[in-house]
């Protein structure tokens, strides 16, 4: 189902103009208020808007929520504690159709999932990720034409939440469903999605392929969001024995994941840069001595300005971590960038 908005726009969101491919998953980015519950709210017919919204190229304006086709996984986990598991997966279908056929397909989605063994247990019998994935069988048991995802995973713990993102991903690829998730972290939204977006103040005011937004868009409000990733050109790279690459950015050597061809440029976050007093000796990956030549206070984080060889990086890093360290401005320290934490272009 491709999905697509024109000239969006109500109390919080300013024309919004998207354009979703069949079967593709769409991340959306941004800031707490700038809208992004919102727009699915809009999509799936449940907050009013101005403009349109187009599901295959038809306007959908005119038809109600119920009648719009979309599943919608919300923040919080909404399984009726009454209601055993087979019964909460078949309850969106139970308007729809007989008692008896709605529970034959209620279970065959519980099975498609490796779910059927929870079918009599009833919601306070299970565990939080347990019960998350219940709430996405009942999401997909009317075989919605879209899927909306409000931080679905938000309230789950970080292991359970990184395997149901894996689960989910590949479910939704093999059903071809088409899915809008929001969310607030770069590294799920590039786990989860073919594309992403970030909508900042109600505006849409980036679009592309995953690693884009660190790359190409060249909008204040993006950048700062993002957080100014430091960006390296890549002089020249080869692929070492372990398989991954080593990339000659000026006079400092990074070791990066497999590229699968050519790059030119690499880029990571202030927060992925580790550093440390120049005492401390470690063998890690993508270590290099650095030398401070600024630093500034922000808020509740310090910003030091790294000098590595020719290259400038910046790294943030909290108060209680400078405190600690007692830098200063003028000392060599070890900086360590995140191998799993770099984008590449």
């Amino acid at each position: 189902m491709e999905i697509k908005t024109k000239n969006l726009s109500n109390f919080i969101l300013k024309n919004v103009n998207l354009d979703i491919k069949d079967g593709e998953i769409f991340a959306l980015l941004g800031p707490n208020g700038a809208g992004k519950t919102t727009l699915l709210n809009t999509i799936s017919g449940l907050s009013p808007y101005y403009g349109n919204i187009f599901f295959n190229g038809s306007s959908i304006n005119d038809l109600p929520a119920e009648k719009r086709g979309a599943g919608y996984l919300f923040q919080e986990i909404c399984l009726f504690p009454h209601m055993t598991v087979l019964e909460n997966t078949a309850y969106p279908l139970k308007t729809k159709m007989d008692k008896t056929i709605a529970n034959e397909k209620a279970t065959e989605i519980l099975k498609s999932m490796n779910l059927l063994k929870f079918a009599n247990l009833y919601p306070g019998r299970l565990s939080g990720g347990e019960k998350q994935k219940i709430a996405i069988a009942r999401a997909l048991s009317a075989k919605p034409r879209i899927l909306l995802l409000d931080e679905p995973f938000k309230s789950i713990d970080i292991n359970t939440a990184a395997h149901l993102r894996e689960e989910l991903k590949n479910l939704l690829k093999k059903l071809k469903v088409t899915a809008i998730y929001v969310t607030h972290s770069f590294s799920h939204a590039e786990e989860m999605a073919d594309r992403s977006g970030i909508l900042i103040d109600g505006k849409l005011l980036h679009t592309g392929a995953k690693h884009e937004m660190f790359f190409k868009s060249h909008k204040n409000e993006v950048s700062n969001f993002i957080g100014s990733p430091n960006i390296l050109n890549i002089d020249s790279l080869k692929t070492l024995d372990s398989g991954l690459c080593e990339a000659q950015c000026g006079d400092i050597k990074i070791v990066l994941p497999p590229s699968g061809g050519t790059m030119g440029k690499l880029a990571i976050l202030s927060k992925d840069i580790g550093i440390a007093p120049r005492n401390e000796s470690s063998t890690k990956f993508n270590q290099f001595e650095g030398n401070i030549i600024d630093i500034s206070e922000k808020d509740f984080h310090f910003k030091i300005k790294i000098a590595a060889g020719k290259n400038i990086l910046f790294s943030e890093i909290s108060k209680p971590v400078f405190d600690n360290f007692k830098i200063k401005t003028g000392n060599k320290i070890n900086v360590t960038l995140n191998l799993n934490n770099i984008r590449m272009n």
